[in-house]
């Protein structure tokens, strides 16, 4: 009998977990700043903690070599890869399955809020999944916090920007992968407010 795995709603759960830890630590720790201030490996570190704490047998790694996981994915091939996969850089998180074989990858950040800025980490995670056999999805996640303009409630800004970063993850879709976006409930007060989101790639 093949050993159980964590399920992408799994990993998406403790995505948010996670998300909502490091914001609650942060904000204590700093008397209360917002996550966005903090260097991006704060939140990865407590989003692979909440993802390794699943059941299931997998194993995570940070700030994991792209060429490396492209290789044990058993995608190498001949040639140069494509450059939209960076394989020079580094993925943010990796999940491997119980035989170590990389199986998702997930980008990690806790300051964009736009889909055009995500753009090259969107084409990374196709291309990877496109040629790879392994990894089997690849995601992007995201803090997002906004403060009350004159002209917009907090909670309101957040709601508009989750409302069109789903969109636009749910128009990326193509017929050789498919985007699903994950956003958590917003929350905050009258002058700050704040939601987690994911976007998961599947082939």
């Amino acid at each position: 009998m093949a050993a159980t795995r964590p399920t992408i709603d799994e990993i998406v759960g403790a995505f948010h977990r996670g998300t909502r830890r490091a914001h609650r630590l942060y904000k204590d720790w700093t008397g209360g700043k917002w996550l966005n201030t903090a260097p991006e490996y704060l939140l990865t570190t407590y989003v692979a903690e909440s993802i390794g704490k699943l059941d299931g047998s997998h194993y995570v790694s940070l700030e994991y070599s792209a060429s490396s996981t492209i290789a044990r994915a058993g995608a190498r091939g001949r040639g140069k890869l494509p450059r939209k996969m960076r394989p020079g850089g580094r993925v943010d998180l990796l999940i491997r399955n119980g035989r170590r074989a990389p199986r998702g990858v997930i980008e990690i950040k806790n300051r964009n809020s736009r889909f055009n800025r995500l753009k090259k980490d969107v084409e990374r995670i196709e291309t990877m999944l496109k040629r790879t056999s392994s990894l089997k999805f690849g995601a992007i996640g995201l803090y997002l916090h906004l403060r009350t303009t004159p002209n917009s409630p907090a909670r309101d800004r957040v709601s508009t920007t989750l409302e069109n970063l789903s969109t636009a993850f749910e128009e990326q879709t193509s017929d050789s992968v498919n985007w699903e976006p994950f956003p958590s409930r917003v929350k905050g007060d009258e002058n700050d407010a704040w939601a987690s989101f994911i976007a998961v790639a599947k082939r």
